[in-house]
């Protein structure tokens, strides 16, 4: 028996790897076969939908294996163990880094997703996967034209439907007509309640203002500033796709 164990609660899906880096599900019913092929290795199932798979702790591709199925399954917090494990066992793994990048800028961990990131092109600087995690780490930390340079790069190299729609939507953040709306969306997204927060807030200023003696002028434009967001956040979709309508994207 192996030192090291994943748990999964997958509620019945069944996974198969296709590619290193790609992984399809399909639902099947609640308690039906957990079946993927790990490169010849495999395959290895489980007959139940929850439970617990054994790794080798000394093999560094299936801890990056699982750490990219519990990815999969939004548990970020053990596909980040199960990474970190990958890269203890492989430091030069840049599939391993540019996956832990993907893992830690989700949690909101920035600083570090960009240290995997930038560790995964030095490794690889022509690999198409660790352009694509850099840009979307990029993108999720609120440089989205950096982010949309590194996935132009992955669309270069490998012209991947992934990679296509994670460039389109950097370069929907990049227009000038959602620019705004996208810095409001990273603000909003960090707000306990998210919309909800910013209502609050509002209403402490307009509120917690005029108890401190707040200028009225002064409480007419930060009023009218939150209204016109709210107008523009209502539309801001509507406005950008006209404009990439009129100016589609360059890839």
């Amino acid at each position: 028996e192996t030192a090291a164990t994943v748990e999964f609660d997958l509620q019945g899906a069944t996974i198969a790897l296709e590619k290193i880096e790609r992984i399809q599900t399909e639902r099947l019913p609640l308690g039906g076969r957990l079946s993927f092929e790990v490169r010849g290795r495999g395959p290895l199932t489980s007959m139940q939908s929850e439970g617990a798979l054994r790794l080798d702790p000394e093999d560094a591709f299936l801890f990056r294996i699982y750490g990219q199925l519990v990815y999969k399954a939004g548990q970020l917090d053990k596909a980040e163990q199960l990474l970190r494990r990958a890269l203890e066992l492989e430091p030069e793994d840049e599939s391993a880094s540019a996956l832990l990048a993907l893992v830690l800028s989700e949690a909101k961990k920035q600083s570090r997703a960009l240290h995997h990131g930038r560790r995964s092109l030095a490794l690889a600087p022509d690999e198409d996967f660790g352009h694509l995690a850099m840009g979307v780490t990029l993108l999720r930390g609120g440089r989205p034209f950096a982010a949309r340079r590194h996935l132009r790069e992955a669309l270069r190299i490998d012209p991947d439907p992934d990679a296509e729609e994670a460039f389109l939507q950097a370069d929907r953040c990049c227009r000038i007509v959602y620019l705004p709306m996208y810095y409001w969306s990273l603000v909003v997204d960090r707000l306990p309640g998210k919309n909800i927060g910013a209502w609050a807030l509002f209403l402490v200023f307009l509120f917690g203002g005029k108890a401190v003696g707040v200028p009225e002028i002064a409480l007419n434009i930060g009023t009218f500033l939150y209204i016109g967001m709210c107008v523009y956040s209502w539309a801001a979709d509507a406005i950008v796709r006209g404009w990439i309508r009129l100016f589609p994207p360059k890839v």
